[in-house]
């Protein structure tokens, strides 16, 4: 609502950038420690399909101010979509309950017992390296289409839809095959699709082999959004301390999506179309955290782990 008001670059920032990423941060990490606390059996697939909202919602807003902002401008298109998100938050609050009670004493925001543990630090930076690379196609994409491949304005901006429709379902369907042979055996597989994906994407010279990049990529990179939850959930002795460790390594994968895009984005070329180099970097770092992903499956093996984790 207050980004609706916004008439100067600073409240801009303050509002939308500051505020909203921080209510965005405070949403994601409790929702998903809340549903991941009911499940045991079928938890990849619940988590899936609470981390499936954030890319529904990457499909729909994007459209509504594409299609709003000409007939109503940007005042009242910004407050169109913070009125749905209104409502939507409004149900969850509405139904969300805790199964676990809080705890009698007060935690730290920290478990620092944590950081003693090794296969928490090896997920902890496979993510951090992931998710440097992980988000380059959906903030590039557009421009994509229309620096590389001189595409019209139409295709690119629908470009992202594609990306995000297809990460819903990249949430959602590999939970069921997580629940039977686990969480991070399906990771590993998933992570290297994209990694294998971004490389494939520096030689694609044209909108049909890049529309179906957006299919697949965003396919194999929603499953690196919604299974990590359950895999810190077996790294997690105590239950009650989940929603804490969630927090603490979500706040690695933060930081790979913080200095990731920025990083990237200085390796391009747009006036030249030059992407094959921030294309490189994407995908190296993809698969610097699914090589991390399989030395903590290779960990948990010579620790005695059953297979399916």
């Amino acid at each position: 609502m207050m980004t609706s008001l916004s008439t100067k670059y600073y409240q801009v920032f303050l509002a939308h950038g500051l505020t909203v990423g921080l209510g965005c941060a405070f949403l994601f990490i409790p929702s998903i420690a809340v549903v991941a606390t009911y499940f045991s059996t079928k938890r990849a697939l619940a988590t899936g399909i609470t981390a499936a909202g954030g890319s529904i919602g990457a499909v729909i807003y994007p459209i509504m101010f594409h299609k709003l902002i000409d007939d109503v401008g940007f005042g009242w298109t910004t407050r169109t979509i913070a009125f749905v998100a209104l409502a939507g938050l409004c149900f969850s609050f509405a139904v969300m309950k805790l199964r676990l009670p809080p705890p009698k004493h007060s935690r730290p925001m920290f478990d620092l017992s944590a950081f003693n543990e090794a296969p928490f630090l090896i997920f902890s930076f496979a993510l951090f390296f992931a998710f440097i690379g992980l988000y380059f196609p959906f903030f590039y994409l557009p421009g994509f289409f229309t620096s590389y491949l001189h595409s019209d304005g139409s295709i690119s901006f629908y470009s992202i839809a594609i990306l995000n429709a297809a990460s819903v379902f990249g949430r959602i369907t590999p939970g069921l095959l997580a629940d039977r042979i686990g969480s991070l055996n399906t990771m590993i597989p998933m992570s290297s699709i994209a990694a294998v994906m971004g490389f494939v994407w520096i030689g694609i010279r044209n909108e049909a082999g890049a529309i179906i990049f957006a299919i697949i990529y965003g396919y194999a990179s929603g499953a690196l959004v919604s299974l990590p939850p359950t895999v810190l959930a077996r790294l997690t002795p105590d239950m009650s301390i989940l929603g804490t460790r969630m927090g603490m390594c979500f706040v690695f994968a933060g930081m790979g999506l913080l200095i990731g895009n920025p990083i990237a984005g200085a390796l391009l070329d747009l006036e030249r179309g030059v992407f094959w180099k921030a294309q490189l970097f994407s995908a190296m770092m993809v698969i610097a955290g699914t090589a991390l992903f399989l030395v903590l499956r290779i960990l948990k093996w010579k620790q005695g782990e059953r297979w399916k984790i």
